[in-house]
């Protein structure tokens, strides 16, 4: 993603897809999202995530998931302003938020 038409690629979102079982449908995993630090500040997080959850929803998908860093609160903020819910689970001492939103 670029930050406005013609500009060089500012960000990136990745995702895997995957048919869950226990809500019989598809689930999308967002498992990277990055924006270079000169494209920050600009939106470009927000549309690239909102183009998560449009192809999401798109292949059929009940969910999106995702996890985080605590310590990342720009992160946080903007996972929490789509409506992503947050529990919490320790791995190696680190403590990574696990966000979830439900698309249908």
């Amino acid at each position: 993603g670029a930050p406005e038409p013609g500009a060089p690629a500012g960000g990136v979102v990745q995702l895997r897809f995957r048919y869950g079982v226990w809500r019989t449908g598809g689930d999308c995993l967002l498992e990277d999202l990055f924006v270079a630090p000169p494209a920050r500040g600009a939106g470009l997080g927000r549309v690239l995530v909102q183009a998560a959850i449009d192809r999401a929803r798109v292949r059929g998908c009940r969910r999106i998931e995702l996890d985080v860093n605590e310590r990342n609160e720009a992160a946080l903020g903007l996972y929490g302003s789509f409506g992503f819910g947050n529990e919490s689970d320790s791995y190696d001492g680190a403590r990574d938020l696990y966000m979830r939103l439900h698309l249908d």
